[in-house]
């Protein structure tokens, strides 16, 4: 098993999902952030977005967003399109 298998695995139980289903295609809330903390222990352990995306079976540009949300959950400030989307609706007058 190599480094990369052992920080995936582990950051995806810390979730308590398995890391083949976190390589799968679900797409559920649950398997997507496990998604994106394996994605940022990966890239803690210097891996490029490209070599993530192609571990995780995803576009780099998927992975960029799985960084984002991930710091945006870890900061506290919630989910990123739920913020955008009040932010968007406040600035129209609405709640």
């Amino acid at each position: 098993m190599t480094r990369a298998e052992v920080v995936a695995g582990e950051a995806a139980e810390a979730y308590g999902v398995p890391l083949a289903v976190v390589l799968g295609r679900r797409r559920s809330k649950s398997v997507g952030v496990a998604r994106a903390a394996v994605a940022a222990a990966l890239r803690e352990e210097g891996w490029t977005l490209v070599r993530i995306g192609s571990y995780l079976h995803r576009d780099h540009s998927t992975i960029l967003y799985l960084l984002q949300a991930h710091a945006w959950r870890k900061a506290g400030a919630g989910e990123p399109f739920k913020v955008y989307k009040c932010a968007a609706l406040a600035a129209r007058g609405r709640k």
